[in-house]
């Protein structure tokens, strides 16, 4: 009765959420979302939670796009779904499922007590895994154990609130029937009463719809398995080799690697056409297509592979830098920025200056910064600087820069050096992707700051941006132009 009680309110808050009309929507600019995926989804108060960064911190958004609140994450979490009443959040990643509970001061912590169960498939056992993640309004978790995971066994496993295995649907099979997965299985969906999930599923471009309603109607138990109803998207009479269509235009009745999807509140869907950098809107469905956004970002990379969307239909891409903004809003707060209060970015007219009269610096001869060892260990690199744009207090020096650590963990070190305690934060820009950002509040000596790299392909050339506060105010800003190596 209890879960009967929060599905009814859960309803009547989603009502007032009403999707603005797509064709009103634009896409904006919203830099500084690192970390790739992005995904996430809303509760039943209409915050969006979207997370950002490696490692993520997750920024919670009103339905008028303002930040209202946020937390730092215990690692790199790819999407995350919260709980009709907003207390707790489940994480995908590579790091596995995890879950965050909000306590009554409104901080946010890792629930440590909550560890989901291994699950049951092909006579053995694999543990909790997934990329992407959705949730019911009882509580109950979904997690697709598909691309990228570790086990990637390409099953959709459900959990209830404590952890423990209620059942499993979908496996890969090399084939268009329904029920499989052909290559693998990515973003989740679910309706709040449970009764309904949506599977991306990436080889054949398609969105398979999945119930476990009985035949008069009523809900079948949480613990019985889901069958899949029917798929939308290609076929294997309309696209035999999987090949994929773009469409600006219209809809072609194909996606080209169809990653994630999900829904608003008024149970709209909406599809990631990763291959086309595009947003696709259907109705509940899947009989019309509403709208398309393109969120290309003028480069041929990257290809988003989530999306968060909100009760009234706004949609963050953060890989792309963009966000599909409803008629009704004006404008989105930027992403949360971790640990400590943000430094002011610059305005579109004065980052556009800068980038416009920054120095280039050639790539070394050879193409690899001098001395630069296969791992990238400790590796000086030179750089060049535009003056001061700004008041000339507080000044900026940077001391010095190298890049350290794996490949696959790149992080790149610097000293910088403030004339008076300022706050200090640095971007990290390949072209205009921000790849990756750190902050130091209280900073004055030219003491080691690192930053973690969100790109794990050749750097090359980029832009190192650094900004500074004073305590009255005043703003200072520098970047420099430099070779990372390869």
């Amino acid at each position: 009765m209890r879960h009967l009680r929060q599905l009814v309110v859960l309803l009547s808050a989603l009502s007032c959420f009403v999707a603005a009309p797509a064709t009103a929507a634009t896409v904006q600019s919203w830099p500084g979302c690192t970390g790739g995926f992005n995904s996430g989804s809303f509760d039943g108060a209409g915050r969006t939670y979207v997370p950002c960064g490696n490692p993520t911190t997750v920024g919670i958004y009103d339905t008028a796009g303002k930040l209202v609140d946020q937390f730092d994450a215990a690692t790199h979490h790819t999407d995350v779904a919260p709980t009709i009443d907003g207390n707790l959040v489940y994480a995908a990643g590579p790091a596995g499922p995890m879950r965050y509970r909000r306590a009554g001061d409104g901080s946010w912590a890792r629930d440590l007590a909550w560890a989901p169960v291994r699950y049951p498939i092909w006579g053995t056992s694999y543990p909790a895994a997934g990329f992407y993640v959705a949730v019911d309004a009882r509580g109950n978790s979904y997690y697709a154990d598909g691309m990228w995971a570790s086990s990637n066994v390409n099953t959709v496993v459900k959990y209830d609130p404590t952890g423990q295995f209620l059942t499993r649907f979908g496996e890969w099979q090399s084939s268009w029937a329904l029920g499989g997965f052909h290559w693998n299985v990515a973003g989740i969906a679910v309706t709040p009463d449970g009764s309904k999930v949506l599977t991306a599923e990436v080889g054949n471009n398609r969105i398979q719809t999945w119930t476990n309603t009985r035949a008069d109607g009523s809900l079948a138990p949480a613990n019985e398995p889901y069958t899949a109803k029917s798929s939308f998207g290609a076929t294997e009479q309309t696209d035999p080799q999987r090949t994929g269509i773009c469409d600006y235009e219209g809809w072609a009745g194909r996606f080209a690697a169809s990653y994630d999807v999900n829904l608003d509140a008024t149970g709209n869907v909406y599809v990631i056409n990763t291959t086309c950098k595009q947003v696709l809107v259907f109705d509940p469905t899947l009989t019309r297509m509403i709208a398309s956004h393109d969120v290309r970002a003028g480069v041929d990379y990257p290809r988003p592979h989530g999306f968060a969307v909100g009760p009234n239909g706004m949609v963050f891409v953060g890989e792309n830098e963009r966000v599909v903004v409803p008629g009704a809003v004006a404008a989105v707060t930027g992403p949360p920025i971790r640990a400590g209060a943000p430094v002011p970015a610059p305005a579109p007219a004065e980052r556009a200056q800068e980038d416009a009269g920054l120095a280039s610096v050639a790539p070394p001869a050879g193409g690899a910064a001098p001395g630069a060892a296969a791992g990238l260990q400790d590796t000086e690199v030179p750089a060049t600087s535009t003056a001061d744009r700004t008041a000339p207090t507080p000044r900026l020096t940077l001391a010095r820069h190298r890049l350290v650590g794996a490949v696959t963990r790149r992080q790149l070190a610097l000293a910088v050096r403030c004339t008076e305690t300022c706050a200090v934060r640095i971007d990290i820009l390949r072209g205009s992707q921000l790849i990756g950002r750190s902050f130091a509040a209280a900073h004055v000596r030219p003491r080691a700051l690192r930053v973690a790299l969100a790109s794990r392909r050749s750097v090359g050339v980029a832009t190192i941006r650094v900004l500074a506060r004073d305590a009255r105010g005043n703003r200072s800003t520098r970047s420099y132009r430099v070779y990372l190596g390869r």
